[in-house]
């Protein structure tokens, strides 16, 4: 994805939550993410992407980024 807006999502659950992979110039907000793996898991060739405001609950990891 590239210039979107990820927000108001509810994620449980899951092996992980929110993924961003190879995208750039997003916004991430007022995310609510438990009982997962990962909150938000940034892959390999994201960039300028804002993440803010996002609530975790319950996970492994809340922010996981892969170079």
């Amino acid at each position: 994805m590239t210039d979107s807006i990820v927000r108001y999502n509810t994620v449980s659950n899951e092996d992980q939550g929110i993924v961003i992979s190879e995208s750039s110039n997003n916004e991430v907000y007022n995310n609510t993410v438990s009982a997962s793996g990962s909150g938000i898991d940034l892959d390999t060739g994201s960039f300028k992407n804002i993440i803010y405001n996002n609530s975790f609950y319950s996970l492994i990891v809340s922010l996981k980024y892969s170079l």
